[in-house]
């Protein structure tokens, strides 16, 4: 008998002190995060919810045992993280279109005299095949990316100017009878690589109501078997030239994108064609893309 009442007595003692401790939980709303209080007879907690409930992953935890300061650290992969509040999300966009065309020099946007584009009529495409990258800071404000693309271009060159090309060069040039000639094109395919450093500002949904701004570096890869120019006469389409000894271009790449939307602009700073064995041109180009 005696058992058994000193069991009941210890059962409403666990109660009542558990009652008491969740009693002492102190909640309190911070920018919409629940950030909860609890003590017991020997430690104080700090613990972090968001709206929905869902419970924030503990990168570094502290507690309080008898006025001294007991720490406890969780290890994570800055690149592979298991926490979805730090894994990276894409900002890349997988499929992008947009406007192109050449410039003068490596900084500037003018037109170049050895090459004539009506930039308007001129087109860039890609899809966006791969994708990485890592935060750079706690608070998932700045991360770096790498991304790889294919990409297919098509500059119209100006109607009395033909790309040309013969063993040692390439010339635009107009053609010895001009009359009839129209549609003058240049169609370039390659790869791109880029790498690009990021910084978000965060609305409501931390994950599709964001804000990006971008830039950094990007290399054009240009396959020298599937490019070549054209142009039409009389109804018909002629092969100006084909396998243009196109060399790769380093470019600068800006980006801005929000909710899956972004804009991009992109600029060659070194020339499409070699010194001497081609006219001097910058390729650029500007658009849109879509993150699916």
């Amino acid at each position: 008998m005696k058992r058994i009442l000193l069991s009941l007595s210890f059962v409403i003692c666990h109660l009542a002190t558990s009652s008491a401790t969740a009693q002492n939980d102190t909640t309190v709303v911070y920018h919409g995060k629940q950030v909860v209080i609890s003590e017991d007879s020997l430690e104080t907690h700090v613990s972090i919810l968001s709206s929905d409930g869902t419970q924030w992953k503990k990168s570094k935890e502290s507690t309080f045992v008898s006025n001294q300061e007991v720490e406890r650290f969780y290890v994570s992969s800055p690149i592979f993280s298991w926490g979805t509040s730090h894994r990276y999300t894409p900002t890349t966009p997988r499929f992008y279109i947009g406007f192109a065309g050449f410039s003068g020099s490596a900084l500037g946007l003018g037109s170049t005299n050895g090459m004539p584009v009506k930039t308007w009529r001129s087109s860039e495409m890609g899809v966006n095949f791969l994708e990485g990258g890592a935060w750079l800071n706690k608070r998932n404000t700045w991360s770096l990316s790498i991304s790889e693309n294919t990409f297919l271009s098509q500059f119209k060159l100006d109607n009395h100017s033909i790309l040309m090309k013969d063993e040692q060069e390439h010339t635009c040039a107009s053609p010895t009878d001009e009359s009839g000639v129209r549609n003058s094109r240049l169609f370039c395919m390659g790869m791109n690589i880029e790498i690009l450093i990021k910084w978000y500002k965060y609305f409501n949904d931390p994950n599709n109501d964001r804000l990006s701004i971008g830039g950094g570096l990007s290399w054009d890869l240009y396959n020298k078997q599937i490019n070549y120019s054209s142009y039409k006469k009389d109804s018909y389409t002629h092969a100006a030239a084909a396998e243009h000894k196109m060399q790769n271009t380093l470019d600068i790449k800006l980006q801005v994108s929000y909710d899956g939307l972004i804009f991009y602009f992109k600029k060659a700073v070194t020339p499409l064609f070699q010194s001497g064995k081609g006219p001097k041109c910058y390729p650029f180009s500007f658009g849109m893309g879509v993150v699916l």
